[in-house]
């Protein structure tokens, strides 16, 4: 395993954690919290796209270790299939439940006015999630169960996973074990990252996508 890759890992991760504490502190780093939605989704987008360029350092520099599970195609059956479908309608069903219930707590006058920014925000929000994908159940995955076995692989993954969110609301850093656990079994069992980008873009784009609807329906009547 390439030295080069365990230091583009560790200032990747390192760099986007502390982008992500600094953004915190001014309510930027998500799209909403129980205070309200961010102050600038302006900044969010950009949060985002530093996010690509730190969580996208360990791609650039890919060997057959770290590769095996982004170059392979997903080891696919029946059984694998009806699974990955299971889960990716009950994610969505999560995702959108969850997004109700918040939009009825969160004013529309505290809601991000810019309407450019809002609508380029999931576009940019779903590339995110794949670099992020790549960086954590494509390139970490892989290099840590090169150097322990696989329990102990996954349960890094889903440590360092879950300090991601350290400065979500506690439901969200809750849910990250579960959630995170998951998507490494189901790269692990489909021998490729491909799952875990589906079911992580289907909870964003559920969720997301549907509180954004309301902002934008909402803000509108708002204004009128």
């Amino acid at each position: 395993m390439s030295t080069t890759t365990i230091i583009l890992l560790i200032a990747g991760y390192s760099g986007y954690f502390i982008a992500v504490w600094k953004s915190s502190a001014n309510r930027n780093h998500k799209l909403y919290s129980k205070t309200g939605f961010c102050s600038d989704i302006k900044k969010l987008n950009l949060l985002h796209i530093t996010g690509l360029l730190f969580l996208g350092l360990p791609l650039v520099y890919i060997n057959k270790q770290t590769a095996i599970f982004i170059n392979y195609a997903p080891a696919m059956d029946i059984k694998k299939i009806f699974v990955l479908l299971v889960l990716v309608v009950l994610t969505a069903f999560i995702g959108l439940k969850t997004a109700i219930k918040v939009s009825r707590k969160l004013s529309v006058s505290n809601s991000p006015e810019n309407e450019k920014s809002r609508w380029v925000y999931l576009p940019i929000r779903v590339l995110f999630l794949f670099i992020y994908e790549f960086f954590f159940r494509g390139v970490l995955l892989a290099v840590s169960m090169y150097y322990l076995n696989i329990e102990w692989a996954i349960l890094l993954n889903v440590i360092l996973y879950t300090l991601f969110h350290f400065f979500s609301e506690k439901e969200e850093i809750f849910f990250c074990p579960l959630f995170g656990g998951v998507l490494c079994l189901l790269t692990i069992w489909f021998h490729s990252v491909l799952p875990a980008l589906i079911l992580h873009t289907t909870l964003s784009v559920s969720h997301e996508g549907y509180i954004l609807k309301k902002i934008n329906g909402s803000f509108k009547h708002y204004l009128s």
